[in-house]
């Protein structure tokens, strides 16, 4: 008794991934800072460096961007603070800049794979309100 391999025909093989798009136009938008976070001991191109990562809320796409946590007056993560506070003391706890609104300037960045990513460039300060309620 022989028995029948059933074959079942499959329409293709070839499997495709779809490039990422972007979310957000270039340009100036309204935000929101979600989340800050401190990551420790973090690899980067220029070694090992300390980071703050905050979390933008860009009309409901949340978009992240690390500083070197440094208050140094050249770093980038100082002009946020200077941009959203004012005088920016010796000493300041980043999670004090959580529920601030601000705007944000969003630059798209292609990866070498063909996907295309929002940026933070540039913090600046709201017209509207401070914080959320």
């Amino acid at each position: 008794m022989t028995r029948k391999r059933e074959v079942r025909t499959i329409s293709s093989t070839v499997i495709s991934r779809r490039l990422r798009q972007p979310k957000l136009e270039e340009g100036v938008h309204d935000a929101v800072i979600e989340t800050v976070a401190a990551e420790d001991g973090v690899q980067t191109p220029f070694g090992v460096r300390d980071q703050i990562v905050v979390t933008f809320d860009v009309e409901g796409v949340n978009v992240k961007r690390r500083y070197n946590k440094s208050l140094f007056p050249s770093s980038a993560f100082y002009g946020v603070v200077s941009e959203l506070v004012g005088d920016v003391p010796r000493e300041y706890d980043a999670a004090n800049l959580e529920g601030k609104q601000c705007r944000v300037l969003i630059a798209h960045r292609k990866t070498d794979v063909g996907d295309i990513w929002e940026n933070v460039q540039r913090v600046m300060k709201s017209n509207r309100t401070s914080t959320l309620e």
